[in-house]
Protein backbone atom coordinates (compact mmCIF):
# COMPACT_ATOMS: atom_id res chain seq x y z
CA UNK A 1 0.00 0.00 0.00
CA UNK A 2 1.67 3.49 -1.11
CA UNK A 3 0.15 7.01 -0.56
CA UNK A 4 0.84 10.22 -2.30
CA UNK A 5 0.40 13.69 -2.25
CA UNK A 6 1.19 16.43 -4.80
CA UNK A 7 1.27 20.02 -5.86
CA UNK A 8 1.72 21.77 -8.97
CA UNK A 9 1.51 25.78 -9.04
CA UNK A 10 1.91 27.72 -12.20
CA UNK A 11 0.67 31.20 -12.75
CA UNK A 12 -2.69 30.46 -14.25
CA UNK A 13 -3.54 26.89 -12.47
CA UNK A 14 -2.95 25.11 -9.19
CA UNK A 15 -3.03 21.53 -8.53
CA UNK A 16 -3.00 19.36 -5.98
CA UNK A 17 -3.87 15.61 -5.64
CA UNK A 18 -4.21 12.99 -3.83
CA UNK A 19 -4.07 9.67 -4.34
CA UNK A 20 -4.15 5.94 -3.11
CA UNK A 21 -3.52 2.78 -5.13
CA UNK A 22 -5.49 -0.45 -4.22
CA UNK A 23 -3.42 -3.83 -4.61
CA UNK A 24 -6.00 -6.16 -6.44
CA UNK A 25 -5.10 -9.35 -5.82
CA UNK A 26 -2.59 -9.43 -3.12
CA UNK A 27 -1.49 -11.75 -0.52
CA UNK A 28 -3.61 -10.60 2.15
CA UNK A 29 -7.19 -12.57 1.67
CA UNK A 30 -6.50 -16.03 2.67
CA UNK A 31 -9.52 -18.60 2.26
CA UNK A 32 -9.83 -21.24 5.12
CA UNK A 33 -9.44 -24.74 4.04
CA UNK A 34 -13.24 -25.50 4.29
CA UNK A 35 -13.54 -23.40 1.38
CA UNK A 36 -12.86 -25.62 -1.30
CA UNK A 37 -15.40 -24.48 -3.27
CA UNK A 38 -13.95 -20.91 -3.84
CA UNK A 39 -11.05 -19.99 -5.43
CA UNK A 40 -8.73 -16.48 -5.54
CA UNK A 41 -7.38 -15.71 -9.10
CA UNK A 42 -5.81 -12.73 -9.74
CA UNK A 43 -8.13 -10.11 -8.72
CA UNK A 44 -11.18 -12.20 -8.77
CA UNK A 45 -13.27 -14.59 -6.32
CA UNK A 46 -14.69 -17.96 -8.80
CA UNK A 47 -17.23 -20.03 -7.58
CA UNK A 48 -19.75 -17.95 -5.55
CA UNK A 49 -23.07 -20.09 -5.88
CA UNK A 50 -26.48 -17.55 -6.43
CA UNK A 51 -28.23 -16.46 -3.84
CA UNK A 52 -25.60 -16.21 -0.89
CA UNK A 53 -25.25 -13.32 1.68
CA UNK A 54 -22.50 -11.24 2.26
CA UNK A 55 -21.68 -12.63 5.48
CA UNK A 56 -21.66 -16.34 4.41
CA UNK A 57 -18.65 -15.03 2.08
CA UNK A 58 -17.07 -13.13 4.79
CA UNK A 59 -16.71 -16.32 6.89
CA UNK A 60 -14.97 -18.05 4.32
CA UNK A 61 -11.79 -16.56 4.58
CA UNK A 62 -9.27 -16.64 7.88
CA UNK A 63 -9.01 -12.93 8.50
CA UNK A 64 -13.00 -12.59 8.70
CA UNK A 65 -12.79 -10.16 11.10
CA UNK A 66 -11.17 -7.10 9.04
CA UNK A 67 -12.89 -8.13 5.23
CA UNK A 68 -16.09 -5.75 4.17
CA UNK A 69 -18.25 -6.70 1.09
CA UNK A 70 -19.06 -3.45 -0.63
CA UNK A 71 -21.35 -3.28 -3.72
CA UNK A 72 -20.49 -1.91 -7.13
CA UNK A 73 -20.84 1.84 -6.03
CA UNK A 74 -19.04 1.52 -2.56
CA UNK A 75 -22.06 0.70 -0.81
CA UNK A 76 -20.84 -1.35 2.23
CA UNK A 77 -23.01 -4.93 2.37
CA UNK A 78 -24.80 -5.61 5.73
CA UNK A 79 -24.17 -10.02 6.35
CA UNK A 80 -27.35 -10.24 5.38
CA UNK A 81 -27.70 -9.41 2.20
CA UNK A 82 -26.68 -10.77 -1.51
CA UNK A 83 -23.62 -10.16 -2.72
CA UNK A 84 -23.70 -10.50 -6.58
CA UNK A 85 -21.15 -10.14 -9.02
CA UNK A 86 -19.40 -7.05 -9.39
CA UNK A 87 -19.49 -6.44 -5.70
CA UNK A 88 -16.08 -6.38 -4.02
CA UNK A 89 -14.18 -8.36 -1.16
CA UNK A 90 -12.23 -5.95 0.71
CA UNK A 91 -9.90 -6.54 3.06
CA UNK A 92 -9.00 -3.54 5.67
CA UNK A 93 -8.07 -1.92 8.51
CA UNK A 94 -9.00 1.27 10.39
CA UNK A 95 -8.89 3.04 7.53
CA UNK A 96 -7.22 1.60 4.42
CA UNK A 97 -8.22 -1.06 2.14
CA UNK A 98 -4.94 -3.71 2.03
CA UNK A 99 -6.56 -6.14 -0.41
CA UNK A 100 -9.80 -6.42 -2.81
CA UNK A 101 -10.90 -8.91 -5.05
CA UNK A 102 -14.06 -8.95 -7.09
CA UNK A 103 -16.89 -11.04 -6.82
CA UNK A 104 -17.98 -13.80 -10.08
CA UNK A 105 -21.19 -15.69 -9.82
CA UNK A 106 -21.38 -17.21 -12.84
CA UNK A 107 -24.58 -16.66 -14.41
CA UNK A 108 -25.04 -13.36 -12.47
CA UNK A 109 -25.05 -10.68 -15.27
CA UNK A 110 -27.11 -7.88 -13.75
CA UNK A 111 -25.13 -8.06 -10.15
CA UNK A 112 -28.02 -8.63 -8.06
CA UNK A 113 -26.29 -12.01 -6.93
CA UNK A 114 -29.67 -14.29 -7.94
CA UNK A 115 -29.66 -15.82 -11.12
CA UNK A 116 -32.80 -15.01 -12.79
CA UNK A 117 -34.95 -15.56 -16.67
CA UNK A 118 -33.86 -11.80 -16.35
CA UNK A 119 -30.08 -12.89 -16.95
CA UNK A 120 -30.81 -15.50 -19.36
CA UNK A 121 -32.43 -12.90 -21.43
CA UNK A 122 -29.37 -10.90 -20.80
CA UNK A 123 -26.52 -13.16 -22.61
CA UNK A 124 -29.46 -14.16 -25.12
CA UNK A 125 -29.55 -10.82 -26.33
CA UNK A 126 -25.94 -10.42 -26.13
CA UNK A 127 -26.00 -13.97 -28.63
CA UNK A 128 -28.38 -12.25 -30.65
CA UNK A 129 -26.45 -8.79 -30.73
CA UNK A 130 -29.56 -7.39 -29.92
CA UNK A 131 -27.70 -5.50 -26.88
CA UNK A 132 -23.69 -4.58 -26.49
CA UNK A 133 -21.49 -4.69 -23.19
CA UNK A 134 -21.10 -2.04 -21.23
Amino acid sequence: MWDADFSCVTRELEVKAVYRAIPIGASGLTLKESASHLSLSDEYLHGVRDNVTAGEIIQSFENSDAIVIVNQTGKRLASSEIAGTGCWIQLTDDSSVLDAVQIIVRGDTNGDGIITTADYMRVRKLFRREIELA
